[in-house]
């Protein structure tokens, strides 16, 4: 289904399944890590205190040059 205006990307899927595997098994992690898996789903490193982890950013969601694990 197309909805105009909007541009799906299997990301959006991602973190569809990632949110339902939370709620459906009642796993409780730390927000913090569950904001790091969403950025590592969708490629964005907002968080300044996983600098030392940047290259995490490139396997999941490479967004320099798009190639990733899932490609």
């Amino acid at each position: 289904m197309h909805r105009p205006g909007y541009e799906w990307k299997h990301e959006d899927a991602s973190e569809l399944m990632f949110e339902a595997m939370l709620t459906e098994n009642d796993i409780d992690l730390p927000r913090k890590d569950v904001e790091f898996i969403r950025d590592l789903i969708v490629g964005t490193d907002r968080h300044p205190e996983n600098g030392e982890k940047s290259f995490l950013f490139e396997i999941v969601a490479n967004k320099i040059n798009g190639l990733d694990v899932d490609k």
